[in-house]
């Protein structure tokens, strides 16, 4: 799991700048699982321009987590197929860009 995370390519704008990080086996007897913040400034502001209160829905957070066999998984919520119940073109357009960025970087991990 350390390897996913020591990847520069992995880091998001909002880590690279101290982001916050949170790993839930510091607190309780849980498997190795982070949860990352993972909203970028950029697409946030234009999401909000194209609908003011669409903060308390953005798709921020991206798991890291291992399985039982060992295995590393990355997960997130696709941005395109949350945003689809609000009727808005604009913030269509914007989370398919979110989409494709997110795809590219857990893709080359």
């Amino acid at each position: 799991m350390a390897s996913v995370l020591d990847r520069p390519r992995f880091l998001t704008d909002q880590q690279a700048s101290g982001g916050w990080f949170y790993t839930l086996k510091k607190k309780f007897d849980f498997h190795k699982y982070a949860i990352l913040g993972a909203c970028n400034p950029s697409f946030a502001y234009k999401a909000v321009q194209a609908e003011p209160h669409i903060g308390t829905m953005l798709p921020c957070n991206v798991i890291i987590q291992e399985l039982v066999d060992g295995k590393v998984e990355v997960a997130a919520v696709d941005p395109l197929a949350s945003m689809q119940s609000i009727q808005n073109q604009d913030l269509q357009a914007i989370a398919k860009g979110i989409q494709l960025k997110l795809k590219r970087v857990i893709n080359q991990l």
